[in-house]
């Protein structure tokens, strides 16, 4: 069924065109979860992400796991610029979990909206130490189907901590900052300029702490990485050299 095709979002209505049976977010994709006893999957993204795009390319328009999808699954697809509120949600569960963030954001939820697993983009096969997401459908699959209390009290305790996080204001420790700033220079990578390895992505908050601590009498390692740090995503050989802005991107736009 094609549920997508007349929804206001053109992200939502590219969908419309694979195979994979999408729900817009609604109580009706819930309440099928709930009927038919299936997880949810949400993928969360927007028209600008790149990352989006492969991972319907590779994933969304594979046959294999098109079936995987419609046979075991009530598929969700969320435009996050039409519902922040939904996609920063899961964002927060996802990077509580230690998976980090960012798009395409895919989640696990139980029928009750609460999440039990998650992600960001998955390769269709095993990659770099990421799993893949065939992979990722069969565990979620079987850990739901079969230790089902542990799902419901894992998602519960998940959302509830998050719930309950309030977050005291007070002054750092300087030893904290130093830690931090040997972390994220740690990560930078001088020849080619960004962040990690490919794919490389925009870490505005990292540049900006970088840049308040070079302000502050750092050193001048985080004036060069917070200078050279900006370039947007390397998509696979790791060189940041030129910035490849993506509209409506708040990241892209900072710069």
């Amino acid at each position: 069924m094609n549920r997508l095709v007349n929804e206001t979002s053109l992200y939502l209505r590219h969908a419309s065109l694979q195979k994979i049976d999408w729900y817009a977010w609604s109580d009706e994709a819930f309440e099928a979860a709930r009927r038919q006893d299936k997880p949810v999957f949400l993928s969360s993204g927007a028209a600008w992400c790149h990352w989006c795009h492969v991972m319907a390319k590779e994933s969304f328009e594979d046959e294999e796991t098109v079936r995987r999808l419609n046979e075991d699954f009530i598929c969700i697809k969320l435009d996050r610029d039409e519902r922040p509120d939904i996609d920063r949600r899961y964002q927060q569960v996802v990077a509580a979990m230690g998976n980090g963030s960012g798009w395409p954001l895919s989640v696990f939820l139980t029928p009750d909206r609460e999440a039990f697993y998650g992600g960001t983009y998955f390769p269709p096969l095993e990659r770099q130490g990421r799993p893949g997401f065939r992979q990722v459908l069969a565990g979620v699959l079987n850990f739901y189907r079969t230790r089902k209390s542990e799902v419901a009290v894992h998602a519960t305790s998940i959302m509830a901590t998050l719930e309950s996080d309030v977050f005291t204001p007070e002054e750092p420790q300087e030893a904290l900052l130093d830690e931090a700033e040997a972390a994220i220079l740690s990560q930078f990578d001088p020849e080619h300029a960004g962040f990690g390895t490919a794919p490389k992505f925009p870490m505005p908050g990292a540049i900006e702490f970088l840049l308040r601590r070079y302000a502050a009498g750092g050193h001048d390692a985080a004036e060069d990485a917070s200078g050279h740090g900006q370039w947007r995503f390397s998509r696979s050989t790791g060189r940041g050299l030129s910035p490849v802005f993506s509209g409506r991107s708040m990241d892209d736009s900072a710069f």
